[in-house]
């Protein structure tokens, strides 16, 4: 499993590097660069003596993201920020989330004039809801806001190219927070204590590709991963794919497809894939 993961890594950074970008892209201009898009997405489907058969069923999903960036002569700075959440209901069950993530990441970088230049960055992930895992007749709660949480500090060395990919590598310390659900996120399974908080010095890499397809389609993906300095070859892997097609002013349709492997939840890749059609509306 761990050279599929470190194969998979290879490819999905060799296949950024390798896609044609723009030739050369316009210098951006010098001091705030701001952009705040919210967006709702509803689905709902119901029967009556419909003999074919199906499940009366609710949907929505929502979702804020934002970019604050500073252009500087001498350096960048830049703030993203994603917020989603979403529920379903199928028949006479109460609403499940679907779909629930924040995501905070600020990255300072020093111009030197150089293709390679360094980079301070911080990121912070968690979710907004309890998380459950339901069996037939009972609900576990498994997760809740901040438990777990991760904030990871990074300093390394990072380049961008063609204004539409960009990556960075570096030292990196990730912390786990943990309150009532330690086990699988902090705890320490070798030790008789439990541990709440877990933290962990390793190297990182982020690499991020965003391609404009045409005026209304745009393609963003980006890879994560981070390897512990004790256990090397645990590497937790995390590739966020996203595809939003403008279909008017107000409509959009949206694909995105999220891989992570963690090896502290579990030994196996988990998947997330989400199709929607619904309302976008930009800010500012």
């Amino acid at each position: 499993m761990h050279k599929r993961i470190v194969i998979l890594t290879g490819i999905i950074f060799l296949w950024f590097c390798g896609m044609k970008g723009e030739p050369a892209s316009k210098p951006k201009k010098m001091g705030w660069d701001n952009d705040l898009v919210t967006g709702l997405n509803i689905n709902q489907v119901s029967f009556q003596n419909w003999q074919k058969g199906g499940d009366n069923s609710y949907a929505w999903a929502g979702r804020i993201n934002g970019k604050f960036e500073k252009i500087d002569s001498t350096y960048n700075f830049n703030t993203n920020f994603k917020l989603k959440f979403g529920q379903t209901k199928i028949e006479d069950q109460e609403f499940r989330k679907s779909i629930d993530e924040i995501k905070l990441e600020s990255v300072f970088i020093k111009k030197l004039g150089m293709y390679v230049n360094p980079y301070l960055s911080v990121n912070l992930e968690t979710q907004i809801a309890p998380g459950y895992q339901y069996s037939e007749n009972s609900r576990e709660r498994v997760s809740r806001f901040f438990d777990p949480g991760y904030i990871t500090e990074g300093i390394g060395m990072g380049i961008e190219a063609f204004g539409t990919w960009k990556s960075r590598l570096g030292f990196a310390i990730k912390q786990t927070f943990t309150r009532k659900f330690p086990v699988p996120y902090a705890d320490d399974p070798k030790t008789s204590k439990t541990e709440q908080i877990k933290i962990e010095p390793g190297a990182q890499f982020a690499s991020e590709f965003n391609w404009k397809i045409n005026e209304n389609t745009l393609f963003n993906s980006k890879l994560e991963s981070f390897s512990n300095m004790k256990h090397v070859r645990e590497i937790d892997i995390k590739i966020d794919n996203g595809l939003v097609s403008k279909i008017s002013k107000y409509f959009n349709i949206s694909f995105e497809y999220d891989i992570l492997y963690d090896y502290d939840q579990s030994k196996k890749v988990q998947i997330k894939q989400s199709f929607a059609f619904g309302v976008q509306y930009t800010i500012f």
